[in-house]
């Protein structure tokens, strides 16, 4: 094994041995006395980690993990770990890598959720492209700030915060089955400081906004603020699930939150929904050109790229579930407290909530009705001459 003071550019620049040669070179680092970093390198690519010790004056050594799985500032760390205490490393061995815990977890936990698929998106994306061969015991407080300051720097505070939020649930989970075991995340490692957002966008907002929104993700913005329903739920609208009549059932899934059933669309909503393609072996009314069968899914560029063009991005798109919400709460169009609550499908509380069975199709079709006309005259505060507008006497 070739001496070698082993960098991060070394690491990443080291080549790779000949197929017809070695076919493996293990380079050595020594830490300090009877204790070293190995590096090996396979002709086929793949770098790994491990430590060489001395029992009884013998060699041995540890296995640590891939590269770059496991980083060379980890390697060193867990390098020092196993030569000053093996059997803790060993047993942190025994309850497996970050993915071994984290699958467990999803299987028992949320493999049957509605967020599912984002969050096994967050996993193979953020999580275990660093963690996927690191022990689990292993992961430390700063080793979780590193990967949410990476998530946070590339993708923003708020998806920084809901994969610490996942990272959180699974410590949690194992807290709770290992009497040894503390999570590493505390209070304060969120990044998003707007947590409880009050945010709404004012009338000439909705109008720049709406006037700028085009396409496919331009349509779920506009079906976002008239039917004050969440994104999860307008992304996932098929072509089955609207009647000819115009009744949008709302498909529920296990651990959602509510949602209002049915709701009998406006024309303003139906006529965005005919103006999506149909796209051949797609059933989602919003889907995606880029993934066979798939629906609409790049929001982060699509948002940036709306928000350059209308030049106003100080929202994100829950706040128009609340922007909707709020116009609904206006006293000229007399919607109830209880009917714009229904149409979030928001459950009430006391005794209402538990003996009221009524459907309210009717009464939330009518509410959303008027949250659209609403939202047409802030659109178009000044219909054309020949357009007559109508009052109830």
């Amino acid at each position: 094994m070739p001496a070698q003071s082993i960098t991060d550019k070394f690491v990443r620049n080291v080549k790779l041995p000949k197929k017809d040669g070695d076919k493996q070179v293990r380079y050595i680092d020594t830490l300090e006395r009877g204790l070293a970093l190995v590096l090996k390198v396979s002709y086929g690519g793949s770098k790994t980690w491990s430590v060489l010790t001395y029992r009884n004056g013998k060699p041995h050594t540890y296995g640590l993990g891939k590269y770059p799985q496991v980083t060379l500032k980890q390697a060193r760390e867990q390098a020092r770990e196993y030569f000053e205490n093996p059997e803790k490393v060993t047993n942190a061995a025994a309850v497996g890598s970050f993915k071994d815990v984290a699958e467990k977890w999803f299987a028992r936990e949320k493999a049957q959720h509605r967020t599912a698929r984002e969050t096994r998106r967050q996993l193979e994306k953020y999580v275990y492209a660093r963690w996927k061969d690191v022990p689990f015991l292993q992961i430390k407080r700063r080793d979780i700030a590193d990967l949410i300051d990476i998530v946070e720097d590339n993708h923003g505070p708020r998806m920084a915060d809901a994969v610490l939020s996942t990272i959180r649930n699974i410590c949690a989970w194992w807290q709770a089955r290992d009497q040894d075991y503390t999570s590493p995340v505390v209070p304060g490692m969120g990044r998003d400081q707007n947590k409880a957002r009050e945010h709404t966008l004012t009338d000439a907002e909705i109008a720049t906004v709406w006037k700028a929104a085009e396409g496919t993700f331009g349509g779920v913005v506009k079906m976002l603020l008239l039917t004050a329903q969440r994104r999860a739920k307008v992304q996932s609208m098929r072509w089955s699930d609207v009647s000819a009549d115009g009744i949008w059932t709302i498909a529920t899934e296990q651990g959602e939150k509510g949602n209002p059933g049915k709701i009998r669309l406006p024309q303003a909503a139906l006529d965005i929904i005919h103006q999506q393609p149909r796209i051949a072996g797609n059933p989602f009314i919003f889907g995606s050109t880029a993934r066979h069968g798939r629906a609409f899914y790049n929001f982060v560029l699509a948002k940036r790229m709306l928000d350059a063009k209308a030049g106003v991005n100080n929202w994100v798109l829950h706040d128009l579930r609340r922007t909707a919400r709020s116009l609904m709460s206006r006293a000229r169009l007399g919607i109830s407290f209880e009917h714009r609550e229904r149409v979030l499908g928001h459950a009430l509380p006391g005794v209402v909530g538990t003996y009221d069975r009524h459907t309210y199709e009717q009464e939330i079709g009518i509410a959303v009705a008027k949250l659209a006309a609403e939202i047409g005259r802030i659109v178009n505060p000044h219909p054309p001459a020949n357009v007559v507008t109508l009052e109830r006497k």
